[in-house]
């Protein structure tokens, strides 16, 4: 087998001693910035200027994507160098890739707990590149979910609005996931995929109101195979899922030409949309997973979104969505917008004075001439308020229903494009009712609005800029002591007594054990999250995890019960210890198979019998 390379170990060899990489990485950060946010106001700033091939080139939206990609990653490649022991949810997902390179089947080889399959096999891509499956692979793949994100929101709003809004709106999403440092937002979690998932599905929602795919079946049946697939990444996701089904219905049948039609373009929807969920269930049967697919994805889940009894006042819980530094500014900006846009809404709701009719310019959005009778089917967007706030609604419903404060921060992710595609729409009706509306107010023209939007998004892009270079990348810092200390004492001891070929099962919550030893999971349940916590189906997952562990016959068992508790703790809601004797079972096995070699740093190190 072919030796995989080690992306993280690469990247701190090559950087271990190169001579001021803090102020390359600034000042490449600064230059890329700025292209960004030239490229971005182009459409204005150049809008008097003839035409040109510099003009050509500062319109063209394959530079402006290229501006982006290389602006977010000039800002976040930082983030691959810290090695995987941050939130364990990032090596759980690590580790259970791993297991999945030996036995791809999901829910027999591995439980993603609270995640689904999609969350994991996107990981597998990585192999594919020949990259090792470890912590900067994975954050790569994770980065690369949410450029292929804000891609998708530019042109969301371009089919909307045109260039000049779509450009100018993408600046404070942009801005954000490029300034990111949290760990809980730059470490590969669990929202990536299905926040890439409907960002794709809502650009198909966009370009489906454009009139471009009304009469294509082919395009609505995908669309709905698009949605199809949230739940099979995160359950979490799926209220947003919904509320963008029910636009794309509400759009089908505004947009009708008959009930035939109508009827038609719906089947193709439905089909699509469980079309997935459907291949899914014959996966499950082949499998013979009915049982485990119920018990551990379904109904647990639902168990563990109502778990919590006593949750925190209904304020205390909206202020945490508003979450770590990272994202204030983006959600403050989107809060300030909704407000200021408030009486401009209200007009293109119930204004009277102006009808539209249809003429779509180029590169331009949608002009309305006054005196003139709204078609059937004109282009009026200002329903887009009402699908935007909807989809940011069901967000900010996903991130609180858990009840968790400590989970917000990086369920905060399912927000940030809902929050980027709002200011979008605001953004578009402003120009719409100063430009296009055909009235007159001359004390607050178009310009000045304008010029507002122009100097909130450079003054609060430019003071996320400054905030971000103004000291030193602390994963930069560190790069040397990352390089030291890359294996920790506990898994160095680990690798004395198992073989890269062996596998190893943990019993408790530290899953980067696998991805810092290499070593593949022996069972199914990369953390014993549900076998050490009370909770009503204890004695299943216990029963199972006894299972795996004898059919694996792991080479060597980690009773991670102290490092556990003292890494969780009250915080996580467990107030009551329970070591591994909570399961005869699992100790009759360790009594009779396997000894104890080594006990250390919390970690008790079991090896099996010869």
């Amino acid at each position: 087998m072919d030796k995989k390379i080690d992306l993280h170990q690469l990247l701190l060899a090559y950087l271990f001693d190169f001579d001021n990489l803090q102020n390359l990485y600034k000042l490449s950060v600064i230059v890329l910035f700025l292209i960004f946010l030239l490229l971005a106001l182009s459409p204005i700033i150049m809008s008097k200027f003839r035409k040109s091939v510099i003009k050509s080139l500062l319109l063209s939206d394959t530079i402006f994507i290229f501006s982006i990609i290389a602006f977010i990653l000039a800002s976040r490649w930082p983030c691959f160098l810290p090695p995987a022991m941050w939130n364990p949810d990032e090596s759980q997902m690590i580790a259970g890739a791993m297991k999945l390179m030996k036995d791809p089947v999901f829910w027999r080889s591995v439980d993603g707990t609270t995640s689904g399959p999609l969350n994991y096999y996107p990981l597998l891509t990585s192999a594919l590149l020949g990259l090792k499956l470890e912590s900067a692979s994975a954050r790569m793949v994770g980065l690369f979910l949410i450029i292929i994100s804000s891609v998708c929101l530019f042109y969301s709003l371009r089919y909307i609005y045109g260039n000049v809004t779509a450009r100018l709106s993408v600046i404070p999403v942009v801005t954000t996931v490029a300034f990111m440092t949290f760990y809980n937002y730059v470490q590969y979690t669990s929202e990536q995929v299905s926040i890439a998932i409907l960002s794709l599905a809502l650009l198909m929602v966009c370009k489906l109101y454009s009139n471009s795919l009304i009469f294509n079946k082919k395009s609505i049946f995908f669309l709905g195979f698009i949605l199809g697939l949230v739940p099979f990444a995160k359950l979490q996701a799926v209220p947003i899922a919904l509320s963008i089904s029910l636009i794309t219905l509400h759009i089908l049948w505004v947009k009708r030409h008959s009930i035939n039609q109508f009827l038609g373009n719906f089947y193709a929807f439905l089909l699509g949309s469980v079309l997935f969920p459907a291949l899914t269930m014959l996966y499950i049967i082949v499998f013979s997973l009915q049982d485990v697919f119920w018990r551990s994805y379904i109904w647990q889940n639902l168990y563990f979104a109502n778990a919590v009894k006593e949750s925190p006042a209904f304020l205390s819980r909206l202020y945490g969505v508003f979450g770590p530094t990272n994202t204030r500014v983006l959600f403050a900006m989107t809060v300030i917008f909704f407000l200021l846009s408030l009486p401009f809404l209200i007009h293109r709701f119930y204004s009277h004075l102006v009808y539209c009719s249809y003429e779509k310019p180029p590169n331009e959005i949608v002009r309305f001439k006054k005196g003139t009778k709204k078609s059937k089917h004109g282009s009026d967007t200002s329903i887009f308020f009402l699908y935007s706030f909807i989809i940011l609604t069901t967000s900010i419903y996903s991130v609180m229903k858990p009840g968790r404060l400590y989970c917000w921060e990086h369920y905060n992710l399912l927000m940030i494009f809902p929050a980027g595609f709002l200011i979008g729409v605001l953004v578009g009706e402003f120009f719409k009712v100063y430009k296009y509306s055909g009235i007159n107010l001359p004390k607050f023209n178009l310009y000045r609005v304008m010029a507002i939007i122009i100097v909130i998004m450079i003054i609060s892009s430019t003071v996320q800029l400054f905030l971000h270079v103004k000291g030193e990348n602390h994963h930069i810092s560190s790069r040397n002591k990352f390089t030291e200390n890359h294996i920790n004492p506990v898994s160095l001891t680990i690798l004395k007594y198992v073989s890269q070929d062996e596998s190893m099962a943990i019993w408790g919550w530290a899953p980067e054990m696998y991805v810092d030893t290499g070593i593949i999971p022996a069972t199914r349940d990369i953390i014993c999250q549900w076998q050490m916590f009370p909770n009503p189906q204890q004695q299943y997952y216990i029963r199972r995890f006894t299972n795996d562990l004898l059919k694996s016959e792991a080479r060597v068992f980690i009773d991670a019960t102290d490092f556990t508790f003292a890494r969780l703790g009250p915080s996580f809601g467990v107030y009551n210890r329970q070591d591994l004797e909570v399961s005869p079972d699992v100790a009759i096995i360790l009594k009779k198979y396997y000894i104890l070699v080594d006990d250390i740093q919390g970690f008790k190190i079991y090896v099996k019998h010869s």
